[in-house]
C-alpha cells in the first residue's frame, strides 16, 4: 500500500514544480491608440537562466487585461530591448527597431490594423 502511495505522490508533487519554469513578463511601456480602442504593450519576457530575454510588442483591445503569455496578440519579437513604437493613427502602429538586432516575429497586418517598421542605428 505504501508503495502505491509513493507512486502517486511523486507525480503529484512534481506537477507543483511546473509553475517554477514559467516565464516572467515585465511590462516596459504601454501605449493606447488615438481612438483608445487598442493598446500596444512592450514587455521583457524572461524564461530562465538558460534562455536570453526576449522583447515582445503585443496589441490588444484596451479593455482586455494584459497577458504576456497570450502569444496570439504578439506582433513583434526581438532580442533588442531598445525598441520603441508610436501610434500614427487609430489603426497604424509604427515600430522603431534597432538595425542589426535579431527579429523573430514581424507582423505587418494585425486584425485590420497596419504595422510599419523603421530600422534605427544602434
Amino acid at each position: 500500500m505504501m508503495r502505491y502511495l509513493l507512486m502517486l505522490a511523486l507525480p503529484l508533487s512534481l506537477s507543483g514544480c511546473i509553475e517554477l519554469f514559467s516565464c516572467g513578463n515585465d511590462v516596459l511601456w504601454n501605449a493606447k491608440s488615438p481612438s483608445g480602442e487598442l493598446s500596444a504593450t512592450m514587455f521583457k519576457r524572461n524564461c530562465g537562466a538558460t534562455t536570453s530575454n526576449a522583447y515582445v510588442i503585443a496589441v490588444r483591445g484596451s479593455a482586455t487585461a494584459f497577458d504576456g503569455g497570450d502569444d496570439t496578440n504578439w506582433v513583434f519579437l526581438t532580442d533588442a530591448g531598445h525598441t520603441r513604437a508610436a501610434w500614427e493613427g487609430k489603426d497604424v502602429l509604427r515600430i522603431h527597431r534597432a538595425a542589426g538586432s535579431d527579429v523573430f516575429l514581424e507582423v505587418r497586418v494585425f486584425r485590420g490594423m497596419q504595422i510599419r517598421y523603421n530600422d534605427e542605428p544602434l
